[in-house]
């Protein structure tokens, strides 16, 4: 039986635009458009993920530096953002070497190991948990977020206890470590994407419980969900791609202030294999096999 690979980012996507889906995650084309704020959030990640893998904040934070540096030939927007990420992570450098984690850990269970996690016959989950921890008897999914100052953190907090993605995650790993430990939800690490003279006022942590309920009905959403990309899919191969759904809601783009890349494709100007435009899409996060 075929395999389909999917993430949690992938089904979000789904569940906001089927078209926009499709072009991404089936034609492989995404708007020639680089976020700087996805650079400066991937850094950060792979900093504390070097700093839970052993090395001291400061290295970790050198380390990951360096591979910000834009290499000859990188294209010219890119190097924008990426040297636009890169001034802002040293802008943040006091928070996030001071960082102190306020969490009892016991034992780190691991750090970024891929899972996969079957959901209907052929389609399959995969993510990554950033930090799997030990505190006692029970297990905890350790975060870490960048996240902007104007943020409602209490309401964030709150909202992420019933994301898909918590509770997928939660699903596996209470299944993973069942009858030796129990689950207990997220333990959640956010830098705030600000200066500040007192790290404390830079970052903030807490636990978020992730019940058994939430963790049943993520895995439901999140089979239903691959059963209508499945659906999608026989829609295109009857008659083609144009023929999904598309949702003029995400015209604006993720803030609303600017076009989303595909515009111009969904309004006949632009075609999606024009390389000006459009690039093929990197995978990042898990390497499908």
């Amino acid at each position: 039986m075929r395999r389909t690979y999917v993430t949690v980012s992938e089904m979000q996507d789904f569940l906001k635009c089927q078209w926009r889906w499709y072009a991404k995650y089936r034609l492989n084309r995404v708007p020639r458009r680089w976020s700087d704020a996805l650079i400066l959030g991937t850094a950060v990640h792979d900093i504390f993920e070097g700093h839970f893998k052993g090395e001291p904040l400061e290295r970790a934070f050198d380390l990951v530096d360096l591979t910000m540096i834009p290499p000859p030939g990188m294209d010219p927007d890119h190097v924008a953002a990426a040297v636009k990420a890169r001034k802002q992570l040293h802008a943040y450098r006091p928070q996030i070497v001071g960082f102190v984690d306020q969490f009892r850990v016991d034992e780190t269970l691991e750090v970024e190991e891929a899972f996969e996690l079957p959901l209907d016959p052929g389609w399959v989950l995969q993510g990554r948990p950033d930090r799997v921890v030990r505190v006692g008897d029970v297990v905890y999914h350790q975060q870490h977020k960048t996240l902007a100052p104007n943020k409602a953190l209490e309401t964030y907090s709150k909202v992420i206890a019933r994301s898909m993605h918590e509770g997928l995650y939660g699903y596996y790993l209470s299944r993973k470590y069942n009858g030796l430990l129990q689950y207990g939800g997220t333990a959640l690490n956010v830098i705030l994407k600000k200066v500040v003279d007192d790290q404390r006022k830079g970052s903030f942590q807490t636990i978020i419980k992730v019940d058994a309920v939430e963790r049943e009905r993520a895995r439901l959403r999140a089979i239903l969900i691959v059963r209508e990309m499945a659906r999608a899919e026989s829609i295109v191969a009857r008659f083609g791609h144009h023929a999904l759904i598309d949702n003029p809601l995400e015209d604006a783009g993720a803030f609303g202030n600017s076009l989303d890349g595909y515009y111009h494709v969904l309004t006949g100007q632009r075609k999606l294999s024009d390389d000006a435009y459009f690039m093929d899409r990197e995978e990042r996060y898990v390497a499908q096999g």
